[in-house]
C-alpha cells in the first residue's frame, strides 16, 4: 500500500507542479482534499475546459521519474509511445493507451464523464508535450480526438496542436502524420532504454503485489457494470481466469461475488452523482435501471439516503 500512496502524492505533486507552470493559484489548489476537487478547482481558476490538457503539457519533465526517462531514452516516437502504453498504469489505472499505426488511443476505464474527460485529456497534454520536446523537426498530427465538448478555447487548443480537433468521442485519440512515429527522438539511448524498461517492469509487478489483491477484479467488475450486467462469468472472462478460479480469490479475501458486486455498485453510483452535467434519470439508465424510482428506491437501500439527498450533500 506504501508504493501505492506515493505513487497517488507524486501524481498529485505532478498536477501541483504543472499548475505553478500556467501561473494558477496553488494556495487554493492546496487546500483541495480529493481529485475531483483539485480539478474542478483547476478549472475554475484557470476558465478553460481543457485546463487538464494544459496541465499535462506543462507538467515539468521528472515528475513521473522512471517512466519519463524511458520514454526520453526510446530511439523513435513510437518506441516511447509503445513503452506508455505499456506502463502509463503506473502512473492512472484508469486510463488504458495503445497504439495502432499512426494512431495513439486513450481509452478511460472507468469514471463518470468529467473523469474520463479529465484524465484522458491530461495524459494527452502529458505524452504530447513529452514527445515534442524530444523531436528536431516538430511533430506532426492529422487530427485530435477529445472527450467532452468544446468551448470558447477550444481554436487555441488547435493551434497549440496544428491540427483540427474534434470533441465528444468515447475515448481520445491522436492520429499522426505519415512517418511520425518512426521519427527519431533527440538524446535516444538504446542500451539505457531496456535497463530502464526492466526496472519499470520490476516496479510495476512490486506495485500491484503490494496493492488491493483484489484491484484487477474490482476493475473488472467496474468496466462490466458499466458495459451492461456484470456477472461471475463475464467477470472472469475479462480476467482470463475460471469461474472457480475468481471464486477462490474471492474466498481467500473473504468476500463474496455479490458483496463486492453490491460494492462496486454503490462506488459507481456514487461517482455518476458527483457529475454536475448527468441528471437522475440517465443516472438511473446508465446503471440499467429503467424508471429513476427504482434507482432511487436501490440506492436508498444502500446508503439510507435518496441519491438527490445525497448529491446535495456533496455540494
Amino acid at each position: 500500500m506504501r508504493d501505492q500512496e506515493s505513487a497517488l502524492r507524486q501524481d498529485r505533486d505532478a498536477i501541483l507542479a504543472g499548475c505553478e507552470v500556467l501561473g494558477l493559484d496553488l494556495a487554493v489548489l492546496r487546500e483541495c482534499p480529493d481529485f475531483p476537487s483539485l480539478w474542478r478547482a483547476i478549472a475554475m481558476l484557470a476558465r478553460d475546459r481543457h485546463a487538464p490538457f494544459w496541465v499535462g503539457a506543462a507538467v515539468p519533465f521528472g515528475y513521473y521519474e522512471a517512466i519519463d526517462y524511458l520514454c526520453a531514452a526510446s530511439s523513435t516516437v513510437g518506441q516511447a509511445l509503445r513503452a506508455l502504453a505499456r506502463h502509463y498504469r503506473l502512473i492512472s489505472a484508469k486510463l488504458e493507451l495503445s497504439l495502432d499505426d499512426a494512431t495513439f488511443t486513450l481509452q478511460p476505464t472507468q469514471g463518470h464523464p468529467m473523469q474520463r474527460e479529465v484524465i484522458s485529456s491530461y495524459a494527452a497534454g502529458l505524452v504530447l508535450a513529452r514527445l515534442r520536446s524530444k523531436v528536431r523537426a516538430g511533430l506532426e498530427l492529422e487530427r485530435v480526438e477529445l472527450l467532452g465538448e468544446a468551448s470558447e478555447t477550444s481554436p487555441a487548443l488547435a493551434r497549440e496542436l496544428d491540427a483540427p480537433c474534434s470533441f465528444g468521442h468515447e475515448r481520445a485519440r491522436v492520429v499522426f502524420a505519415p512517418g511520425a512515429v518512426t521519427q527519431p527522438l533527440r538524446g535516444a539511448q538504446p542500451e539505457l532504454s531496456a535497463t530502464l524498461e526492466r526496472y519499470v517492469d520490476e516496479l510495476g509487478q512490486r506495485r500491484y503485489a503490494d496493492a488491493d489483491p483484489l484491484v484487477r477484479v474490482r476493475e473488472a467488475l467496474r468496466a462490466e457494470l458499466e458495459q451492461g450486467e456484470a456477472s461471475l462469468e463475464s467477470v472472469a472472462r475479462r480476467l482470463g481466469v475460471g469461474e472457480r478460479t475468481l471464486q477462490r480469490k474471492l474466498a481467500r479475501a473473504g468476500l463474496g461475488f455479490r458483496t463486492l458486486l453490491a460494492e462496486q455498485r454503490l462506488a459507481w453510483a456514487v461517482s455518476l452523482l458527483e457529475s454536475r452535467e448527468l441528471g437522475m434519470s440517465e443516472i438511473a439508465f446508465r446503471m440499467g435501471y429503467s424508471e429513476q424510482s427504482a434507482f432511487t428506491r436501490a440506492f436508498k437501500r444502500w446508503t439510507g439516503s435518496c441519491p438527490t439527498r445525497y448529491r446535495r450533500r456533496l455540494s
